[in-house]
């Protein structure tokens, strides 16, 4: 099943973040405000977010994580942790728990992952935040960014 992540401008339309594919079942919700798109390319005739960023619940069953969303044109992924190959791309993945904010010593477990693509030359990253993140993280077989 392919889960779409995109987002909507008035003045420069819809574009795609990233496309997943995951099992049956899960789903994808905007939450907050609408999702930035400050510029975009296109491949094959599809539009493909290159600066923007953006909100998302996804959930599965009754289980959600938080997904965070970015986009910038970028030759370099900036984040450090353990490469994967997923998708004819090298994957940056990095995980654990994290302090939800310096005046809340709360920790929240958070699963990122960080993509460079040579054909529409961004950087994207995604983070799950969420006692299900690592769980949702492992769910996706494929990663479409062109």
């Amino acid at each position: 099943m392919k889960i779409v992540i995109a987002a909507l401008n008035q003045i420069l339309g819809a574009a795609n973040f990233v496309i997943f594919s995951m099992p049956e079942g899960f789903k994808i919700k905007l939450i907050g405000e609408m999702p930035e798109i400050n510029s975009f390319i296109k491949v094959n005739d599809i539009k493909w977010i290159t600066d923007g960023s953006g909100n998302y619940v996804l959930s599965y069953e009754n289980k959600g994580a938080l997904m965070e969303i970015s986009a910038v044109s970028s030759r370099k992924i900036k984040m450090i942790g353990e490469k994967i190959n997923l998708s004819d791309h090298t994957i940056v993945t990095r995980f654990g728990e994290q302090k939800i904010s310096v005046f809340n010593p709360k920790k929240e477990f958070r699963a990122a992952l960080a993509i460079y693509c040579p054909i529409t030359k961004r950087a994207l990253k995604i983070e799950l935040i969420g006692k299900y993140a690592m769980e949702f993280l492992e769910n996706i077989n494929e990663i479409i960014c062109h």
